[in-house]
């Protein structure tokens, strides 16, 4: 009787640690971006507690399955630069938007990009899913000037390299120059 108990004992033993060492697979997490009550000391995993900044938006370690999302109906300023990111071909990563005011019908998020090369540039990654975002190159009045939407997107306001396995949808660019009127 007691090689019996040492015996399962040991098996527990085992069994546990084999758990305990188990490589478990890594949970998505949802990285939210606001620009009105965001702070760039956030974490962003949480609507309530978003960072600010395209900034601080580029320097989020994606992982695959992760989504980066901005608040729809808001302007950001600068560029977004997606740097060594890799998704996988079911687990793409998701940069989009989410509503965060029930009054706004607008689904896009604004990023001007004035002075820069690009409103986002994707560098070395794999598998990601880019969508709902209006890039604008400059900017004087964005209430008088709506962007041209554009069925295909333009390599000067959007570029990649060495990147593969991504796809954009319903994004709009458009340049707006200080002597436009509406």
């Amino acid at each position: 009787m007691p090689k019996l108990r040492h015996l399962t004992r040991l098996t527990l033993s085992v069994i546990i640690s084999a758990l305990c060492f188990a490589q478990l697979p890594a949970v998505a997490t949802e990285y939210y971006v606001n620009p009105t009550i965001g702070n760039d000391n956030n974490l962003g995993t949480s609507k309530d507690a978003p960072i600010k900044s395209l900034d601080k938006a580029k320097r989020i370690k994606l992982q695959a399955g992760d989504k980066l999302l901005f608040a729809a109906g808001k302007t950001y300023w600068g560029s977004l630069v997606l740097n060594n990111l890799k998704g996988s071909a079911d687990k793409p990563i998701i940069v989009s938007t989410y509503i965060d005011d029930k009054n706004s019908d607008d689904a896009h998020a604004k990023i001007i990009a004035k002075g820069m090369l690009r409103g986002i540039e994707v560098v070395n990654s794999s598998h990601l899913q880019i969508s709902n975002f209006i890039i604008l190159m400059a900017a004087t009045s964005l209430d008088r000037i709506p962007p041209t939407v554009m069925t295909s997107i333009s390599s000067s306001l959007i570029a990649c390299s060495f990147a593969s396995a991504f796809s954009f949808a319903v994004c709009a660019s458009g340049a707006i120059s200080s002597s436009a009127n509406a």
